[in-house]
């Protein structure tokens, strides 16, 4: 995607360089705080399947591993490459930055 920073991959983790780069998020702290979501959101996933009354529910549910590191006032996602084979595996979201969305119910 566009918003977020610069991005790299290699050995298999994908590194975000959080920074406003595009202007999406109104500067590089709001950016920041965005990705700092980003990690809740992973742990609230994590929380619902470990404390579901109804683990079956969830068992198909996986999130990668992810990590933020933070050096000299500057912070860095840096997330495990996910096995996504594209519209084989997408079951609810989008490919084309919203265009098209996909909801396999």
């Amino acid at each position: 995607g566009l918003a977020g920073g610069k991005k790299y991959i290699y050995d298999g983790i994908f590194f975000k360089f959080v920074l406003d780069d595009r202007g999406f998020y109104g500067g590089d702290e709001n950016a920041m705080k965005s990705a700092e979501h980003e990690l809740k959101s992973f742990q609230a996933i994590i929380d619902a399947k470990l404390y579901s009354n109804s683990p079956d529910k969830y068992r198909d549910i996986v999130v990668p591993l992810i990590s933020m590191l933070e050096y000299r006032g500057y912070r860095i996602l840096a997330t495990s490459v996910a096995p996504i084979k594209k519209k084989e595996t997408l079951i609810y979201g989008s490919l084309d930055a919203g265009k098209s969305f996909t909801n396999k119910d």
